[in-house]
Parts: structure tokens; C-alpha cells; sequence
């Protein structure tokens, strides 16, 4: 009788056995001996413990994860001790950084009943709340319309946030707390002011009018992962300008004043008036005297004399209105999107000054701690004297009658009042506050109906003040202020970026993008990135560290400029540039010394760029992911991310088999199983298989990883033979369309050659397929087709209007391309091949409508039968190439596309 379970047992016997066998044959079979096996798994080991690292505390370098593995071979274990390293100190300072905040939270709830017993949120700001401590350093712009405090912090940022608005005229007409998030959005007042996790619910005590003049603006940038930035209304002069504000402007102001860590006043250098209204707004920053910098900006639109006077104007006019006797600091500069001229006299001293700024604001977060700390204790201070004021107040009051004149004969006397009070208990009149205001709110208040002082109260406000708060100060000083890692910056350790310093934090002029042809690196600038690049002393074959300052030096550019090139150019994220990333970042370098500015992100053409530049001949993008189509934005909802279009890219190489053996070790996830015979496998497959090409479907790389790729590989020879044949006419193909070349136009004779003869075989062979008349559509549709043509993905699960699609949306690129086969009354034999392929067709233009040109042609019977039967037909191709699940995710792509069309 079989025991229960047995027979599962021996079953899983059998199973354990056969897979024991199989697994010594793969051993055998690969000859992978006991050593290498032990190798690769102890690889893999520090390849898993990596990845865990990465996904937990910086997913951004989980695609650099193989590299970084590739250049530390034989070194994994440091590596992965000096990443825990890293990580740990990391949420170190984070978790140093939560006790600080809580110490403070706990400090406060022993000050806040004093401040509840005497109402003192009512005279001054309301109680602090959890968000309030928790919150990023806040930054506040103030100043007249126009002056440019929208722009600034779009140049800080180093983008346009939601709800964006510049220009000359008065543009912001609210509050925008401008803050990060993944996604972005926009936040009403009404919305914001009642988010705990948001430091900005006492604001509702201005009411909902203000609320509808306020809103946060979220939105991703690394910049404000470190600080909050408070965009304000434009000031104007005039009565009617401060009588139309249904809130009390100034008010507003006070609370963002008191709870800012920086407070910046910018001036034009056109501009230098101060209306009434911003002067006194700027009175009410009194107290916050050490947080405010003054801004000169625009200084590049004056000559140096002038700018010698428009400071010394402005000077002038801030010791008027602050009537203080310290200078306060200005920053002379142009913080706006157009580059500086590389001439301009002032550059040196425009640069240094912005730099100087960007330190102070680089300097917030590392001092956040410390900032809340002393607004703590300031805080403090000023309830204690309240406290005392209103028991000095109340004790004057009658017991039954009177109490109402008396109130108002102690009212009349408040500055006299404050002083026997600052006299009896020995505290400093600058703690007390302005006695009109005070004033203003008292008289609301029925001064016997306060309770008696609370010593007991008192007494705990001030052990708050010498025992806990220097505590706090002590642990503070145990970290190296500028180290990184201190509670005041709990997110960022020291960078490896030897130029950056605050990563994005200016460092972008952004007035638009290098898009299209415009970013070829030339094979002159690659010769002379490549003559710096192995001069320069390289760790492991890459450029890193104080080597990497002196290749750069040359550019004469600043390090915040450098720091955003050298991030772009970094893909793998290693911190580390290789000699064709390196040709990249000098190209974008060059790029800004021209007057242009730089992007983001790189465009997605440079993908090419992360993967191997030997022996490419040429290298180009096509389709929807480049061109755009007219539906391209109309797909219906519910669209998965995945389902967005690929950016195309095909690579023409000198050596297929050299080529795939350099993508293999730097890109093994691109390639499916094929992969694992070695690069003759996939090469002999690639010239085998359809047409001539091997495709990567699906893919990404680490300098564009939001971006889904796919691109084939064609060996030179086989291209050449293809555009002048049509052996395949696939890669000849996708070139009958417009396409965007990435790298030098081709420097092969017999290559540039085939791509003319190319375009003229789709131009005649259109002309046979064509009636006697015509337009410019119909044309480029015919050629469009002739790529498609035997296609059975077009009647099955392409979009049945994608050619109808291409044309349209890149009508001019169209017309462009093909301008010099369609001459206004000449005869097309000019530019026949000169061998013969399509005989002599007369076109001459007849008419243009509507945007479209009208041709006709004379026919000739015996040659519009010529090409009919010569059609391939191209229904497999690829899926050896790139595996078949691949393919599969792929077409069922396109018959979703089909089918939504």
C-alpha cells in the first residue's frame, strides 16, 4: 500500500535528478568548469545585493548597475562596503535629521500653552504646526512687476513649472508656492490651506480672497527637493492698485517673511523706483534683517558706467526705506534665460556674483536645522515678553468699575508701558513689538479677562531656552557643516560630479532646445574631443575627478554650466565620462559657447551615443518617435505608458560582428537568448536573416531610460548593396522617408552614393505606379507604400492609415527631401540614375491649391509595367533577430493600434 505522499516524493526525486543531469550537461556542453561557475555566482551575489541597494535609496542608478560591476571587476567587495557605506551615512543624517525635528516639536508643545493662555498667535503669527517643522527651506522673491522674479526661479529650476506666466507686462497676479513632486499639477488656495502635510494651513486667516490669490505650483526638479520656492505678485504704485487688494498685502508678506529662510528683493536695472506699497512691504521685513539679499538683476542690458550708477542709486534708495545702518549685500547679475555674451565686459563679475548667490542658496538646506532652531527661539522670546505685557497690563486694571476708561488711558501709553516692563524684568525692548500694532489688537480685548501670569509657565519656557535648545546646538556642531551629510541636508551626500555643487540649481539657461540635426557630434570635434580625452590622465579608461576640470578648462565656462554638461554626458550614471561621452559633453559645451542653451535631457536621437561608436558609419532615426504624425497625440484614453512609440534607430556598421561583441558586454539585456551563442551567432543571423538587419526591440539605454528604443544593425556592405539594389528594400525602405541622420553625414563615397540613388529609385518607380496627374500627397504616399508593399502587418495589425499619417505630418520634410527630383518645368531624365534604371518621364508642375502642387506626367505603357512585379515581400522579418516573446509584446502593439484606429 503507497504511503501518503510518496508518490509525490519520488516524483520530485525523478524531477530533482533530471534537473541535476541537465544542468551538468549545460555545464558540459557551455564548458563552463567548477571555477567559472563559482565566479559568475559570486558575481551575481554582489550583483543582487547592488541592485537591492540601488532600488531602495536611488533607483535612478539601477540601469548603471552592470557597468559599475564591469569597471570594479575583481573589486566588487569594496565596491559594495563603500555603496552601504554611502547609503548608511545617508539615512544617518536623515535619521539625525527626524530627532532634531522631533526635539523641536517636543521644545514647542512646552511653549505653546503660554501662547494659548495669552492669545499670543492672535498678535502674532498662529501656532506652529507638525508641516511647519517638517517643511524645506522656503525662498521669497519679492519685487516690483516685471523685474524678473518669475523668470529666476525658471533659471533655478532649470525648466517651466505648472501655471508658469512672463512677460513684460504684470504677469503673476498671485502667491505660487512653487514645490516638488513627481508629477505635476497645480494646487488651488482653497485646496492648499487645509493640507496637513502642507506647512501653509495658517493662511487661512487672510480669508478666502486671498486663498483665491494663492497656489502651489508642483512639479520635478532636483532643486526643489532641497527648497520651496514663494513667487509673489508683481508691486505697483498707485492708491487704487493697494485699495483693489481685497487682503492685507503687507500681512501676507510679514507670515512668508517669518517663515522663509531666504528672502530675496529683486530690482531691474531700468527699474529702481520703490512705490509705496513695496516700501512697505519692505518695512516689514524689519526683524528679518538676516535673511534678506538684494538681487540687481538684468545688469547685462547696461553698459559698465551705467551699471556703476544704477548701484549706487539703488543703495541710495534701500538706506532710505530700511533706515539701517549696515550695507546690505547685493548680487549684480543677469538671472534670466539669455546666455551672457562671451565678450561682455562684465562676464567675469556677472558670473562670480551668481555663483556667490547660488552658494548662499546651496547653503539653506545644509542650515535648515539651525534656522528653525533660532525662529524657535525667537519665537520663545517673543511670548515670554508677551506674556509679561499682557500680566504688567491686566494688573493696572480696576476690580469692578472703570475698567473700560482705565483700558483705554493704558492703551494711550503703550510705549511707556513696555518700557517699565522691560525695566522690571530686565528684557530687551528689541524683543517687544511695535506698539501701534499691538495697539490695533489689544483694544478687541477685554484686559481683565486674562489670567494672572503663570511663574510655572515661565519658568518652563526658560529651561526650554537652557537646556534642551543648546543640546540641540551641540549635536548640530558634531557634523562638519559643509560635509553633506549633516541633519540640515538629510538627502544628499558629497557629489562625484567635479563641478557640481548643487546640481541644477542654475545652472540651466533654458530658452529652448538643441533639437534636430543641430546635435551631430562632426568626426573634427570627435577628433578633438578624443586628442583631449587621451592626454588627460584617466582612471580605468575614463575621465573623472580633477582631470576632468583641467579637460574642461579650455571652455571658459562656469562650473554651474559644466556641472549640467557633465550630468547630461554622464548616462551611465558612474559618475565617470568615457571618450564618446566625453565627445558628447564637449559638444554641448561648444554648443553653450555659441549662444545656445541647454536642454533637460538629451534628445532622444542621442541615445545612439551610449552605444558603441566603433566602426559606425552612419547612424539615423525615423518614424513617429522622431517625425511627428498627425494622430500622434490623439490616442484614446487608457493608453498604457508602453504602448507610447518607439524611437526608431537604425546603425550602419563597418564591422557587424566587431560591433555586436562591443553591445554585448556594454547592452547584454538588449539582445534575447541568440545572444548567448556569441556575436558571430548574431551576426550570421543578422546577414541570413530579414533583410540584412538585426533589431533590439523594446529596449533602453541609461541616458534616455524614459525613452523605448528600438534599433536595428546593417553592415555597411549590405546597405550599400540594399539602397542601390533593393535587395531587401528595407533598409532602402524606411530611406525613401524623411529620416534624422545622428551622427556625420556618411563619410563612405560608395554609402553617400547608394542614399542618392536610393531616393532616386522610389522617385521614378512613384512616377510608374502614379496617373497621369497628381499631387505632392499622392506622391509621397506612393513612395511611403513602396517600404510597406507585401507587408502583412499593414492588412493585419498596422494602423491602416499610418502612411496617410506620416505624409501629412511631415508634409515639408517630404517635400524637402525629394525637392530636387520635382523642378518647375524641367524634364525628370536630369536626375535619372546613370544606370538607367527608370527611363526618361517629362513632370512639370501645373498648379498649385490649397498648399499642394498638381503634376502630371507623360505616360508610357511599356514602362509602367516595369516595377510591378518586383515588390518583396517582408512579412517575418525580425523575429529571429529579436526573440520571439519580443516580437509578440511588439505585434500585439500593433494590432491594438490597428484596431483603436
Amino acid at each position: 500500500m503507497r504511503r501518503p505522499g510518496s508518490g509525490q516524493s519520488r516524483a520530485g526525486a525523478v524531477q530533482a535528478k533530471a534537473a541535476s543531469s541537465a544542468q551538468d550537461e549545460f555545464t558540459a556542453s557551455n564548458g563552463h568548469s567548477d571555477a567559472e561557475l563559482q565566479r559568475l555566482e559570486h558575481f551575481e551575489r554582489f550583483r543582487t545585493r547592488l541592485i537591492e541597494l540601488y532600488k531602495e535609496h536611488e533607483p535612478a542608478k539601477l540601469a548603471s548597475v552592470d557597468v559599475t560591476l564591469r569597471e570594479w571587476s575583481g573589486r566588487e567587495e569594496e565596491l559594495v562596503s563603500r555603496v552601504e557605506a554611502q547609503f548608511a551615512a545617508r539615512q544617518a543624517a536623515k535619521e539625525d535629521y527626524t530627532r532634531v525635528v522631533n526635539s523641536l516639536k517636543e521644545c514647542y508643545e512646552k511653549i505653546r500653552p503660554l501662547e494659548e493662555t495669552y492669545k499670543f498667535d492672535h498678535f502674532f503669527s498662529p501656532c506652529l504646526t507638525d508641516a511647519e517643522f517638517e517643511a524645506k527651506p522656503m525662498v521669497l522673491l519679492l519685487g516690483q512687476y516685471s523685474v524678473g522674479k518669475t523668470t529666476f526661479i525658471k533659471h533655478l529650476i532649470g525648466r517651466d513649472f505648472p501655471g508658469i506666466r512672463i512677460g513684460p507686462e504684470p504677469t503673476t497676479d498671485r502667491f505660487v508656492a512653487v514645490m516638488h513632486g513627481d508629477q505635476d499639477q497645480t494646487i488651488p488656495g482653497n485646496a492648499l490651506c487645509v493640507s496637513a502635510d502642507k506647512p501653509f494651513t495658517a493662511l487661512s486667516k487672510f480669508g478666502t480672497s486671498f486663498m483665491s490669490r494663492m497656489e502651489a505650483s508642483v512639479c520635478n526638479s532636483r532643486a526643489l527637493e532641497f527648497m520651496t520656492l514663494v513667487d509673489t505678485p508683481g508691486v505697483l504704485s498707485g492708491e487704487k492698485q493697494r485699495i483693489g487688494r481685497q487682503y492685507d498685502f503687507p500681512a501676507v508678506i510679514d507670515w512668508f517673511a517669518g517663515r522663509s529662510d531666504r528672502i530675496l528683493l529683486l530690482f531691474d536695472a531700468h527699474k529702481l523706483d520703490i512705490s509705496d506699497e513695496f516700501k512697505t512691504c519692505i518695512e516689514a521685513l524689519r526683524g528679518h534683517e538676516d535673511k534678506v539679499r538684494v538681487v540687481l538683476n538684468k545688469a547685462d542690458s547696461v553698459t559698465p558706467k551705467q551699471l556703476m550708477r544704477v548701484y549706487g542709486a539703488l543703495m541710495w534708495s534701500l538706506g532710505k526705506v530700511t533706515g539701517s545702518p549696515e550695507v546690505m549685500r547685493v548680487y549684480v547679475g543677469s538671472f534670466w534665460d539669455v546666455p551672457l555674451r562671451q565678450d561682455h565686459e562684465n562676464r567675469a563679475l556677472f558670473e562670480s556674483e551668481a555663483e556667490d548667490l547660488l552658494s548662499d542658496l546651496r547653503s539653506l538646506p545644509r542650515n535648515s536645522s539651525l534656522r528653525k532652531i533660532n525662529e524657535l527661539v525667537k519665537r520663545a522670546r517673543h511670548a515670554k515678553v508677551h506674556a509679561y505685557i499682557i500680566a504688567h497690563l491686566k494688573a493696572q486694571m480696576p476690580t469692578f468699575f472703570g475698567k473700560s476708561s482705565k483700558q483705554q488711558n493704558i492703551l494711550k501709553n503703550l510705549p511707556q508701558e513696555f518700557s517699565k516692563v522691560a525695566q522690571k524684568h530686565q528684557l530687551a525692548l528689541g524683543d517687544f513689538p511695535n506698539p501701534e500694532g499691538f495697539r490695533r489688537i489689544i483694544q478687541d480685548y477685554d484686559l481683565s479677562k486674562f489670567p494672572k501670569l503663570s511663574e510655572k509657565a515661565i519658568r518652563k519656557l526658560d529651561t526650554v531656552l537652557t537646556e534642551p535648545i543648546p543640546a540641540l546646538l551641540r549635536e548640530l556642531r558634531l557634523h562638519d557643516p559643509d560635509d553633506g551629510t549633516g541633519p540640515g541636508l538629510p538627502m544628499a551626500g558629497s557629489s562625484s560630479n567635479p563641478f557640481e555643487a548643487f546640481e541644477n540649481l542654475g545652472s540651466s539657461r533654458s530658452v529652448g532646445s538643441l533639437g534636430g540635426s543641430g546635435w551631430a557630434v562632426s568626426q573634427s570635434l570627435k577628433t578633438e574631443a578624443d586628442n583631449i580625452f587621451f592626454s588627460s590622465p584617466l582612471q580605468g579608461g575614463k575621465l573623472a575627478g580633477t582631470a576632468a576640470q583641467q579637460a574642461f578648462a579650455s571652455t571658459g565656462l562656469s562650473n554651474n554650466v559644466l556641472a549640467k554638461v557633465w550630468t547630461l554626458a554622464d548616462m551611465d550614471h558612474i559618475n565617470q565620462l568615457d571618450a564618446d561621452q566625453f565627445a558628447v559633453a564637449l559638444y554641448l559645451a561648444r554648443q553653450v559657447q555659441s549662444g545656445k542653451s541647454l536642454p533637460d535631457t538629451l534628445p532622444s536621437s542621442l541615445a545612439v551615443a551610449a552605444l558603441p561608436a566603433h566602426g559606425l558609419a552612419a547612424a539615423f532615426a525615423y518614424g513617429s518617435g522622431v517625425f511627428e504624425q498627425i494622430d500622434a497625440g490623439t490616442k484614446p484614453k487608457g493608453v498604457a505608458p508602453e504602448d507610447r512609440p518607439l524611437v526608431d534607430l537604425v546603425l550602419v556598421v563597418e564591422d557587424a560582428k566587431e560591433w555586436h561583441k562591443l553591445n554585448i558586454e556594454t547592452h547584454p539585456a538588449h539582445y534575447s537568448c541568440l545572444a548567448s551563442l556569441g556575436p558571430e551567432a548574431v551576426a550570421k543571423v543578422q546577414r541570413t536573416g530579414g533583410g540584412f538587419m538585426y533589431f533590439n526591440t523594446d529596449v533602453t539605454v541609461p541616458s534616455v531610460p524614459e525613452v523605448r528604443l528600438k534599433y536595428g544593425v546593417i553592415s555597411q556592405e549590405d546597405a550599400i548593396r540594399d539602397l542601390s539594389q533593393w535587395d531587401a528594400l528595407y533598409l532602402s525602405g524606411r530611406l525613401h522617408k524623411p529620416v534624422r541622420f545622428i551622427a556625420d553625414a556618411p563619410q563612405n563615397t560608395a554609402l553617400r552614393e547608394a542614399l542618392g540613388a536610393n531616393l532616386a529609385h522610389a522617385m521614378h518607380t512613384a512616377l510608374l505606379l502614379l496617373p497621369d496627374r497628381f499631387d505632392d500627397e499622392a506622391l509621397f504616399r506612393c513612395i511611403s507604400e513602396l517600404s510597406y508593399a507585401g507587408d502583412v502587418r499593414m492588412g493585419l495589425a498596422e494602423n491602416p492609415n499610418k502612411v496617410a499619417n506620416i505624409v501629412r505630418g511631415s508634409m515639408s520634410h517630404f517635400q524637402s527631401l525629394y525637392s530636387r527630383f520635382l523642378p518647375f518645368g524641367q524634364d525628370a531624365s536630369s536626375v535619372s540614375p546613370s544606370n538607367g534604371f527608370v527611363g526618361e518621364l517629362a513632370l512639370a508642375s501645373a498648379s498649385e491649391t490649397t498648399g499642394l502642387r498638381i503634376w502630371e506626367q507623360n505616360m508610357d505603357p511599356q514602362k509602367r509595367a516595369q516595377m510591378a512585379s518586383t515588390l518583396p515581400f517582408l512579412s517575418g522579418a525580425g523575429v529571429l533577430t529579436v526573440g520571439t516573446l519580443t516580437a509578440f509584446r511588439y505585434g500585439m502593439r500593433k494590432v491594438r493600434k490597428r484596431f483603436a484606429s
